[in-house]
């Protein structure tokens, strides 16, 4: 059972992890302190916490979420009529929210430290296929009033996450892109618009995780500061290094390692 130490901990804290795919920011999930619920919206994400005392439920896009026949986005081409197009409602977005209010009401997090969205940039993609659906544009291109709601919603269920009283943990993927005035080359994360730069001020960290290998094996590295290529990384701690290392050893228990020992440890600073 967690401690009192623990639950102060993960109250306090909201983390959002990023990353490019690999680079262990789910398996960072397993570090931290106290009882753990994660909601998996990436195919890869339940094999990185199966086998470990984690509560989850997987919500991955259902194949007949998808419309996948082929479209023209060319105004001037005129629609394949040779086959007749099926009824599409994408749902899975649905199944989640009906899930994550059933849970809020009911006080079932009470009983949980932290509250995992793994990923947000895939979780993004199944609200713009309900988002599409209702707009009536699935299949076609996003328009300005997909786009808008698609933002509303994850604010709207990041604040609600965060004032369930537990501490959040978020990974999200990052791409490089050169800025069209500026020429700028930064890494951002991929989600929509105003929310690059309005999802983080929502956590009290956001980390930058990467790996590297050498003849010793593959080291897990986690950035703490900005940098030219990555200005949105922040921390809240005083004194801690530039670039942490929190590779886990397998062979132990990973509660305690990586991002759990920086946060226990830091935490006085």
């Amino acid at each position: 059972m967690p401690n009192a130490k623990d639950a102060e901990l993960s109250s306090t804290e909201s983390v959002l992890a990023l990353g490019e795919i690999g680079n262990g920011k789910t398996s960072q999930f397993l570090t931290l302190p106290g009882r753990k619920f994660m909601y998996c919206f990436d195919p890869g994400a339940l094999r990185a916490i199966q086998g470990y005392d984690i509560e989850y439920e997987e919500f991955v896009a259902d194949a007949m979420d998808l419309d996948i026949s082929v479209h023209s986005l060319a105004k001037s081409v005129t629609p394949d009529r040779s086959r007749v197009r099926k009824k599409i409602e994408p749902v899975t977005y649905i199944k989640w929210e009906e899930d994550f209010e059933t849970r809020l009401s009911n006080g079932y997090f009470k009983d949980f430290q932290w509250l995992g969205f793994d990923s947000m940039t895939t979780f993004s993609d199944i609200i713009m296929d309900r988002v599409q659906y209702l707009n009536g544009r699935l299949g076609k291109q996003p328009e300005q009033g997909d786009w808008s709601a698609q933002m509303t919603t994850i604010r709207n269920v990041m604040r609600a996450a965060h004032g369930a009283g537990l501490g959040i943990y978020t990974c999200a993927h990052i791409d490089m892109r050169q800025d069209e005035v500026s020429k700028r080359i930064t890494n951002q994360i991929m989600l929509t618009g105003r929310l690059r730069t309005q999802l983080p001020l929502l956590f009290t960290q956001v980390l930058l995780f990467l790996s590297d290998s050498d003849m010793k094996g593959r080291q897990f590295l986690m950035q703490t500061a900005p940098d030219r290529e990555n200005p949105k990384i922040r921390t809240n701690f005083k004194d801690v290094a530039f670039k942490e290392d929190v590779t886990i050893d397998w062979k132990k228990d990973p509660i305690g390692q990586g991002l759990g020992k920086f946060l226990s440890q830091t935490r006085g600073k």
